[in-house]
């Protein structure tokens, strides 16, 4: 029996384009999506993981709490080709972990960028 691990992940927006714009920024390709009697939403797929951005409505509570980390190829490259400078908490840095930095996306989830795998 294998152990379970995650594979979808969704978390809460105010605005779907503003945070489909910032996440394209950082290489996640979100699409539009709707399926059964659920909201349109925003939908990333990558190596068995699903990751769903959801319009947060009245009778939601907000996600905004969540810390989310992403590998990326090169923290720099993110920092020097994107417009990003209203949702920069740290520049990239050289940590225990490699180049990391840390965002906050338009609804206040915070963004770790790492360039090394953790595990």
């Amino acid at each position: 029996m294998s152990s379970p691990y995650v594979n979808v992940l969704i978390i809460y927006s105010k605005n779907l384009n503003k945070a489909k714009e910032f996440y394209n920024k950082l290489g996640l390709d979100f699409i539009y999506h709707k399926h059964g009697s659920s909201p349109k939403h925003l939908v990333y797929k990558q190596k068995g993981i699903v990751f769903e951005i959801y319009p947060l409505s009245n009778r939601d509570t907000p996600t905004s709490s969540l810390r989310l980390g992403f590998k990326v190829d090169s923290v720099d490259t993110i920092f020097d080709n994107h417009q990003i400078n209203p949702y920069i908490v740290s520049t990239p840095s050289l940590s225990q972990w490699g180049r990391v930095a840390r965002l906050r996306d338009p609804d206040n989830h915070t963004i770790d960028l790492f360039e090394s795998e953790l595990l």
